[in-house]
Parts: C-alpha cells; sequence; structure tokens
C-alpha cells in the first residue's frame, strides 16, 4: 500500500502471496455476484443458485483463514493479521480445482 512505501516498511514475500491470493478471490466472488444477478435480469433464477453456491466456498474460505466472511480487518500494515492456518493452500486448490469445471453449468 501507499502507507506502507511511504513509511518504507517491507511486507514479507509469503504475507505478499496470501495477500494476492485472497484478493484475486475476492475479485472471483466480486464477479460471482455480478454474474448471478446479471443472470436475474435475463430470468435465469438458477444461474444466482449456481454462482452464489460457488460464492459460499470462498466465502467460507475467508471464514477459515480471518474468521468472518469477508475479512474486512485481515490485511494489515506490513502483512496480515496472523498466518493462514494449516489447510489454507489445500482449500485455495480445491476451490481452483472444482471451480472451472462448474462454469460449464453456467453456459448450459
Amino acid at each position: 500500500s501507499i502507507f506502507q512505501k511511504l513509511m518504507q516498511i517491507e511486507v514479507p514475500p509469503r504475507a505478499e502471496y496470501i495477500r494476492v491470493i485472497l484478493t484475486e478471490l475476492t475479485r472471483l466472488n466480486s464477479h460471482l455476484v455480478w454474474i448471478g444477478t446479471h443472470a436475474i435480469d435475463l430470468g435465469a433464477m438458477s444461474m444466482l443458485l449456481y454462482a452464489f453456491r460457488e460464492r459460499e466456498k470462498i466465502t467460507q474460505m475467508y471464514e477459515f483463514v480471518s474468521g468472518v466472511r469477508m475479512m474486512a480487518s485481515y490485511f494489515r500494515v506490513g502483512g496480515l493479521a496472523q498466518d493462514v492456518p494449516v489447510g489454507f493452500d489445500k482449500r485455495v486448490r480445491d476451490i481452483l480445482d472444482t471451480f472451472p469445471a462448474k462454469i460449464d453449468e453456467y453456459e448450459g
């Protein structure tokens, strides 16, 4: 962040990687809300349910990591509030491994 640069605080590489992973999952989460609600406008209720099913997996992972479903205060100046728990990498991989197969349901 700009504050970290101004204060010359260096974030450890591990924390940077975790931040990027969580930020990208947040972006995916946002896109799932968009595509689900957009589908409602087109009359596709099932699409909303599919999108929110996948979104739920991401929010459960946030809760696993930070204790809250939207991780509003997990990132801190200089790193993270705490390290990720054991099993974080497996949960992220599970999301990433199963998500692409679900896209076919969205197109159907």
